[in-house]
Parts: structure tokens; C-alpha cells; sequence
């Protein structure tokens, strides 16, 4: 049981200032959902969400720290305790599967643009800047590789 100074005693006082204070600071700082979840399974729900909105362009820190119920500095703290940053980590998500679908013979025929925008890139410009500092090569130098792989 825990003691409870009495009534009007300036430890009392003291107490109520403390617990006013405490009450004060939690309502105006961000929810502590990251400690009540294991940070293994809230960046194992922020992957999820991420993987299946990929296609979508205003995904962003905020849209998955609302998906997942914690704010956006709990998200990247949370991927930085994992070891990574999770917009590197949703670019380069988007960047893999946009490189292996320019590289897809079924695909052939989509723009790069349609292919880009499947994944929830809309700025082509920005898109081959990407694509060249990662991989070394544009969308246009992919897809002709590719084309002289299939014929092959």
C-alpha cells in the first residue's frame, strides 16, 4: 500500500504539484505505444503496411504512423533501433520491384512511367536519378539490356 501524506501537509502539496505536473507533461507529449509494443512487432506491422502501399504515392511517415497507431517519431525510432531508415528502406523497396519490372518480358510493352507509377512513383526525373545511383543504369539502359537478354 502505498502512503498518502495527509490532507493540507506540505508534503501533500508537494504530491498534488507532481502529480498535476505528470499529468501535464503526458497530455502534451506523444502517445508511449512504442513501449507497450515490442519494437520487433511494430516494425514488423510498419513492413506490412509498407509492403502492401507500395503503390501508393503519398505514403509517407505520417500515413504509416497512423495505419500502424503510434506517431511519426515513433516510427523512425523504432526502424532505427532495427537498423534502418524506413523512407531509405520504402524507396528502395519501390526502386527493386520497379527495376525488376522494366527487366519482365511480360512487361515489355508498359511505359516506364506505368511501371514507375505501379509502385507508387509519380516524377520520372527523379525516378532515373534513383535508378542510376542505385543501380547504375536508367530505366531506358535497363529495358535494353533486358530487351537483348530476351532475344537471346
Amino acid at each position: 500500500m502505498r502512503f498518502v501524506p495527509p490532507a493540507g501537509s506540505p508534503s501533500s502539496a508537494a504530491h498534488l504539484a507532481d502529480a498535476l505536473a505528470s499529468l501535464a507533461v503526458g497530455a502534451f507529449s506523444e502517445p508511449s505505444t512504442v513501449s507497450s509494443i515490442p519494437q520487433e512487432r511494430l516494425v514488423s506491422r510498419i513492413r506490412a503496411y509498407c509492403l502492401a502501399n507500395l503503390d501508393d504515392p503519398d505514403l509517407c511517415v505520417g500515413s504509416i504512423a497512423r495505419a500502424v497507431g503510434v506517431s511519426a517519431r515513433q516510427v523512425h525510432k523504432a526502424c532505427a533501433a532495427q537498423g534502418f531508415s524506413v523512407v531509405a528502406w520504402v524507396r528502395r523497396e519501390r526502386l527493386d520491384r520497379i527495376s525488376r519490372d522494366l527487366t519482365d518480358a511480360s512487361l515489355r510493352n508498359r511505359s516506364v512511367a506505368a511501371i514507375a507509377a505501379r509502385w507508387g512513383i509519380l516524377d520520372s526525373d527523379h525516378l532515373g536519378r534513383q535508378l542510376k545511383r542505385l543501380y547504375g543504369q536508367s530505366a531506358s539502359e535497363m529495358r535494353r539490356h533486358a530487351r537483348e537478354t530476351y532475344l537471346v
